[in-house]
């Protein structure tokens, strides 16, 4: 399974890789930045995330601005954290959009509250045609249990390899190794963390227990010692997910 890392803005060269998932809220549109000019010309697969994780859900047509901006090959469609029939709603009036931009993939993000709502959201994603790819967001992992993201691609595999191509995982949950059961099922493609470098941003190998991200992630660069523990770690996570 392939691993997009997510950065601290003033290290994006420990997200070089094959695989990355973009942050729209960090991408300035008037003004030259690393993270802008990087995601512009690195090679690799290039996700473009909605923000909602972050609480920074884009506008549409702002998302597909940035989607052009930095030639994404697939976007993740706006949605709304724990609700299934409101990010239904965001997808339905998202799929104009879409239309206009055939050229790229559509990522749909499963949500809900319990078992049976994140089953209905499955069911309903597959509603809309333009969804190719089916996003199983990380918050699922608290609503339900730690295994919440694995039962529900394998209880409903045959469903799921039926109509969409691949399932990518958003953000790594606060059981790490949890990427190590998600890796053996088949239709796993990939999934984005910055676990590995926020650790490192702490000081802590990723086989140190697990704290929660920073506040000032995104804002604070690593120091050369830290930054080197970071390839580390990510190495180290990179063969969890092989």
């Amino acid at each position: 399974m392939k691993v997009a890392i997510i950065p601290p803005l003033g290290n994006t060269e420990l997200a070089e890789g094959d695989y990355h998932l973009i942050l729209p809220q960090h991408v300035d549109h008037l003004h030259r930045t690393a993270y802008k000019l990087f995601y512009q010309t690195t090679p690799g697969y290039k996700i473009l995330d909605n923000g909602a994780a972050e609480n920074k859900l884009m506008k549409n047509a702002d998302l597909m601005a940035i989607a052009r901006l930095l030639s994404v090959d697939e976007i993740v469609v706006p949605d709304v954290l724990g609700d299934a029939a409101a990010s239904y709603q965001l997808a339905k009036e998202f799929e104009p959009f879409a239309l206009d931009h055939s050229w790229f993939k559509y990522m749909g993000v499963v949500q809900g509250r319990d078992r049976a709502e994140i089953a209905q959201s499955v069911f309903m994603l597959m509603d809309l045609e333009y969804i190719s790819v089916l996003a199983i967001p990380r918050h699922l992992c608290q609503k339900v249990s730690r295994y919440e993201r694995f039962d529900i691609v394998y209880a409903m595999g045959t469903d799921i390899a039926e109509r969409f191509e691949a399932v990518h995982f958003l953000g790594s949950s606060g059981w790490p190794k949890e990427v190590v059961l998600l890796a053996d099922l088949p239709l796993a493609r990939g999934i984005d963390t910055s676990y590995p470098t926020y650790m490192a941003q702490m000081g802590f190998s990723i086989d140190e227990p697990w704290c929660p991200r920073p506040k000032k992630y995104f804002k604070t660069a690593l120091t050369d010692e830290k930054e080197e523990l970071a390839r580390d770690n990510i190495e180290r996570y990179r063969t969890w997910a092989a």
